[in-house]
């Protein structure tokens, strides 16, 4: 069974090229637009149709994703990860697979075409033509699958990090993958567990937060040396969960751990 999180999606990525299709929304049953979705998810045509029932749920998701991208989208543009190293660190809860072969499928039948060029770390981007039955779809919410980044990355940048694209072919490398999971995550998973006995009362705009799970990602930029050998530094920490509030108005400083006023060092 989906799993929901949320019933409205918030995370809209759109700008001059397109929305990207996140590959965690889909369309619940008992949603206004779930049978208009599903009467034209049967319309395509699979090179090789599946058979089993995840792999049919699967799909539907991830042309569930690639429609409300679509319908949302000015010009009509998406984009999606159709990197399978990405799916492989990022475990995205609609696989690649599913989402790869959809987009084949509506290539194929001409729902949607390439447009522009695919400079590196960057995805091709989509177009519904005039004629695709897609742009005949109002738009519409989705909900989302259950997902978490992973609590350590390697980015490519060295200023904000949190914008960087992922180094997913590094961190996808056996070696590496390894070394990471030997020497970074357990300290990252060390300090969220040492955050998880204590509670918190976050003023993210003023207002107390009625939930906060304080959990931190870290991230690190790849500096290479001079012989191409990975290098990593920054390693700074991101809230991952929620929202630090700022200095304005003393919104920080209202910060309550246990109960206790907070005072920022």
């Amino acid at each position: 069974m989906d799993e929901v999180v949320q019933v409205s999606a918030k995370l809209v990525i759109k700008n001059p090229e397109g929305t990207f299709a996140v590959p965690t929304y889909f369309i619940p049953v008992g949603s206004p637009a779930y049978e208009a979705a599903q009467k034209m998810f049967r319309r395509i045509k699979w090179k090789k149709p599946p058979t089993r029932k995840d792999a049919i749920n699967n799909r539907f998701n991830a042309f569930s994703s690639l429609l409300w991208a679509v319908t949302v989208d000015e010009d009509w543009k998406t984009y999606t990860d159709l990197n399978k190293s990405s799916y492989d660190i990022r475990k995205w809860p609609i696989n690649y697979d599913a989402m790869s072969q959809t987009v084949k499928a509506l290539k194929d039948m001409g729902w949607l075409i390439g447009v522009g060029k695919r400079t590196k770390n960057r995805q091709l981007r989509y177009v519904a033509p005039p004629k695709s039955p897609m742009r005949k779809m109002s738009p519409f919410k989705v909900s989302e699958l259950r997902w978490s980044p992973p609590d350590v990355q390697i980015r490519l940048g060295t200023t904000e990090l949190s914008k960087a694209p992922l180094n997913v072919e590094l961190m996808a490398n056996p070696k590496w993958k390894s070394w990471i999971s030997r020497h970074l995550i357990p300290v990252m998973a060390d300090l969220n567990n040492k955050l998880d006995v204590h509670s918190f009362t976050l003023f993210p705009f003023g207002k107390e937060d009625d939930w906060v799970q304080i959990k931190y990602y870290r991230i690190y930029t790849n500096l290479p040396q001079s012989d191409g050998t990975p290098w990593l530094t920054h390693g700074r920490i991101y809230p991952k969960t929620f929202m630090l509030p700022t200095k304005r108005k003393g919104w920080r400083q209202m910060t309550l751990i246990d109960g206790k006023p907070t005072v920022e060092a």
